[in-house]
């Protein structure tokens, strides 16, 4: 089955190289040994796919040997035009990797990104639920149904952990430990990783597993099952759109919960270590975004009880 990037390159009418395609192809079989996850290696092929339609369609070279900073500098003006500067940083980093992989690969003499920076992005603080936001979400899945339970116990698992959507949706019933309120999951780059959740979590988490010992495939060591089995991806986005529309939030998404979980951590007093430890981010400028999204709340919190004045 061909890949994303491979379906958007038989869109355009334009032939990229076959030397500049060949390295690609060696770029894509380094990333799967170095263990990269799928949607990782379709953003870096898509970058890459993306650079040699842009050098092709302009008369650039298409020998590594001699793209230049002007032309991936000339590259990076043009997707500007038309994206957004984190879509286009994204896409720097990805074409950046690939370079730097040549030089240690000794298949360029020097890499056309020394000294070159990276397009500036503005720190935007991302997009969260509010309070009352979050308490509607929760009161959308009360009740004592099989899916009420298991929706419960997911939203206050994305919550409370800050999971992305692929890790929430391998966990196994087995690695649920309530001793230690923690699970092991499969993170981003296959690597392991030991989340933890609140008692009410913990609540939650039993609920759904007594009630699901009713369900038709209860033996499935999956824990979220539905009615054709366990859940996948797309199943459990299509669940948490349904709950945030019954709770009035437009265009509910598992990412979005993956940013609430970060602001509403910070803004509890969680310090910045460890909640990248606990959603798994290895960016601290990433990082710095969740950050800001907290800092008035956490400012207006603090205020409260630290105010210069009060005292006097």
């Amino acid at each position: 089955m061909p890949t994303k990037y491979q379906i958007e390159a038989k869109k355009t009418r334009v032939e990229v190289s076959e030397e500049f395609t060949s390295f690609t192809h060696s770029f894509e079989r380094y990333l799967r040994a170095a263990n990269k996850s799928e949607q990782t290696i379709t953003v870096y092929m898509g970058s890459l796919n993306q650079l040699g339609q842009f050098l092709a369609k302009n008369g650039m070279p298409q020998d590594v040997l001699y793209i230049t900073r002007e032309h991936l500098e000339s590259f990076f003006t043009h997707l500007l035009k038309t994206m957004k500067p984190s879509s286009v940083e994204t896409r720097y980093r990805s074409i950046h990797v690939f370079f730097s992989w040549l030089e240690n690969e000794d298949e360029i003499e020097k890499n056309p990104f020394d000294k070159m920076r990276s397009p500036t992005v503005p720190q935007n603080p991302p997009p969260v639920l509010t309070e009352e936001q979050i308490k509607a979400l929760l009161k959308a899945c009360e009740g004592k149904e099989y899916e009420d339970r298991r929706d419960m116990a997911m939203i206050r698992l994305f919550l409370d952990t800050g999971l992305r959507l692929s890790e929430l949706m391998n966990i196994k019933v087995s690695e649920v430990d309530f001793k230690n309120n923690a699970i092991e999951v499969i993170q981003k780059g296959r690597t392991r990783k030991i989340v933890f959740f609140g008692n009410k979590t913990a609540a939650a988490l039993d609920r759904y597993i007594r009630i699901r010992k009713s369900h038709k495939d209860q033996k499935e060591d999956r824990l979220w099952l539905g009615q054709m089995g366990p859940l996948r991806r797309v199943a459990i986005a299509r669940i948490v759109k349904l709950r945030g529309d019954q709770a009035g939030i437009k265009n509910l998404h598992p990412h979005l919960l993956r940013h609430t979980f970060a602001n509403e951590a910070l803004k509890s007093g969680m310090n910045e270590g460890d909640v990248m430890t606990q959603g798994g981010w290895r960016n601290r400028v990433v990082m710095s975004r969740y950050a800001a999204s907290a800092a008035v709340e956490r400012s207006k919190l603090a205020m409260k009880t630290h105010s210069p004045s009060d005292k006097y």
